[in-house]
């Protein structure tokens, strides 16, 4: 059984310690959160050992691997200190918001030889897994288009996360939409053109992008639009949702996870229960368990993970494009070929 440690101790990181709770495959030793009320509390419910510093816990924890979830902005640090502790790695997305930041990073990775996994849960989902193989068994023909829209409730970025005003919602929830879609297609971006609404969020004290539109066009010529949107009233029936598209030249496969497969009514409210993941028998499973042991299993067989850092890296590219087209006015970006 792999010893794991947790940086992060958040949202992200809470939901990956559930993951792992009772996993044949892996158990949390060690968490790791700048807050220290934080650690202990994930501590305590993982029977594992807290720490605020990440060295620290590096240095003193025999661990096989790490799941990197701190807020978007700050995972090169963590990362670039568990690259040189020659750690197995899942990183949470964004890869990094920074571009130098992210050639640290990748270099870090490269110099020490890690193996590491995106969290990019769209590639552990049986939808978008369909859309990839539908596209590479040429079913679609020559793929030319896709669009995708993801949502989340205002409860979001007003109550869930602390830090909203340090993220926006192409980082919170494109990078999920952008990695899948470079995955499916197989190509690379050349260039992006953004823009952006800011009036909800910012009248609430918080700075940062209510909506964000994206137009990314790849090499093959392929023209691929996204939304952002985590403004939705906090009577909508889901927390989060996403719909997406692709189109080749003789077909197209689409998914949408906010079709109400499942509908609940009480006297209070109307409902879409979650069906992503679920407890059987008080064991938890479905996505992000996929996930994690996916992660496992690639470090136990020293086989290749299903989400390279290097897509990551790709993804992130085109965010940061996103972020500059946005502030430039809509400029038409193009990216930079490594």
């Amino acid at each position: 059984m792999l010893k794991l440690g947790i940086i992060g101790c958040g949202t992200m990181g809470k939901a990956h310690a559930a993951s792992a709770k009772d996993s044949s495959y892996v158990r949390v030793t060690a968490v790791c959160d700048v807050f220290p009320e934080a650690a202990k509390s994930l501590a305590e419910q993982m029977n594992a050992a807290a720490y605020t510093d990440v060295q620290t816990m590096l240095d003193k924890e025999e661990l096989d691997a790490v799941i990197i979830a701190t807020p978007d902005g700050l995972h090169a640090e963590p990362f670039i200190a568990c690259c040189k502790a020659k750690k197995a790695i899942m990183l949470e997305k964004p890869f990094a918001t920074d571009p130098e930041d992210g050639k640290r990073m990748i270099a870090a990775m490269k110099e020490n030889g890690n193996l590491v996994q995106m969290a990019h849960l769209f590639r552990f989902l049986p939808f978008y897994i369909n859309m990839k193989n539908a596209a590479e068994s040429g079913e679609l023909g020559e793929l030319i288009s896709s669009s995708g829209t993801s949502i989340d409730r205002i409860f979001v970025p007003t109550k869930m996360l602390k830090w909203a005003g340090k993220t926006s919602p192409s980082w919170f929830l494109l990078s999920h939409l952008i990695d899948a879609i470079l995955w499916i297609f197989a190509e690379k971006p050349v260039k992006v053109r953004a823009t952006g609404i800011k009036k909800k969020l910012v009248s609430m004290g918080i700075d940062t992008y209510d909506v964000v539109k994206a137009e990314v066009t790849l090499a093959s010529g392929a023209v691929c639009s996204f939304e952002g949107n985590w403004i939705y009233p906090n009577s909508w029936p889901i927390m989060a949702g996403v719909m997406m598209s692709v189109t080749g030249t003789e077909g197209t496969i689409s998914t949408n996870t906010m079709d109400p497969i499942m509908q609940k009514g009480t006297a209070s409210e109307y409902s879409i229960p979650g069906i992503l993941e679920y407890e059987i028998g008080g064991y938890r499973v479905g996505l992000r368990r996929n996930m994690l042991e996916a992660f496992a299993r690639t470090i136990l067989n020293k086989t290749e993970t299903v989400a390279p850092a290097e897509d990551g890296y790709e993804a992130m590219k085109v965010l940061c494009a996103i972020d500059r087209s946005m502030q430039e006015g809509g400029r038409e970006v193009l990216l930079e070929q490594d």
